[in-house]
């Protein structure tokens, strides 16, 4: 999955694991998206993909549902693959340190991503804006950002 807009759909269905979705899950989503036909998702998809990009309050939402969502079932991690996978499709544009944040979670011995981690990453690229330069080492960062740093 390339796509962010495949997880805005999803997260405005209501859909909580990515091997389950049911019809009325997706009625929800057609509701909610005021998309109950072809056409109109034609023309949905193309603005969600905007406003995903410009509405912040969105962008976080959905990068939070995308942890929950990339739960095996049953788990309450994701492996540091998938992680690795999603961080680019959020936060390539918005981070400047992305690359090095990757290298670092590949080549460290971890398997899993923790919430709180995936969640704190955010948190980070925001209060740095995207910049490594703006990190001040005043907050309650997890002992991975630590190690990171």
């Amino acid at each position: 999955m390339e796509d962010p807009v495949t997880l805005v759909i999803a997260y405005a269905m209501g859909v909580k694991e990515s091997s389950r979705i049911e019809y009325s899950m997706f009625k929800k989503g057609c509701d909610t998206l005021n998309a109950d036909t072809l056409d109109k998702w034609y023309k949905v998809v193309p603005d969600l993909k905007k406003d995903f990009a410009k509405n912040t309050k969105l962008h976080k939402e959905v990068y939070e549902f995308a942890y929950t969502f990339s739960c095996e079932p049953g788990l309450k991690t994701i492996d540091k693959e998938m992680a690795c996978a999603l961080w680019p499709m959020f936060l390539n544009d918005r981070c400047s340190f992305l690359k090095l944040w990757l290298k670092f979670i590949e080549e460290n011995p971890i398997k899993i991503v923790k919430k709180d981690e995936w969640n704190m990453f955010y948190e980070m690229v925001v209060e740095t804006k995207g910049n490594f330069n703006n990190y001040k080492d005043e907050g309650c960062w997890p002992l991975l950002f630590d190690e990171f740093v």
